[in-house]
């Protein structure tokens, strides 16, 4: 679990995030959950309805169709549907 201030750092890494003022993105890091996902596990459905964004702190996430990768999703990144 990393520390609010960490997570603050953290997002002012990320693309959308990186104009946003520290208090802002301290109220952000407060209401964040954390998920840690197994390499292999299925995370996500495709077609399946998200009400979240999820932002990579470390490893890597595979987004494919069926065998084919779409695109490989790094710290920093995010993912979700939109």
């Amino acid at each position: 679990m990393l520390l609010t201030i960490e997570r603050v750092a953290f997002l002012k890494g990320v693309e959308i995030f990186a104009n946003t003022p520290d208090h802002m993105l301290a109220a952000v890091a407060r209401i964040l959950d954390e998920v840690e996902v197994a390499p292999g596990e299925t995370f996500m459905t495709e077609g399946a309805f998200e009400e979240s964004m999820y932002l990579v702190v470390e490893g890597r996430m595979r987004v494919h169709t069926g065998e084919k990768t779409v695109n490989v999703v790094g710290p920093g990144e995010t993912l979700g549907e939109m």
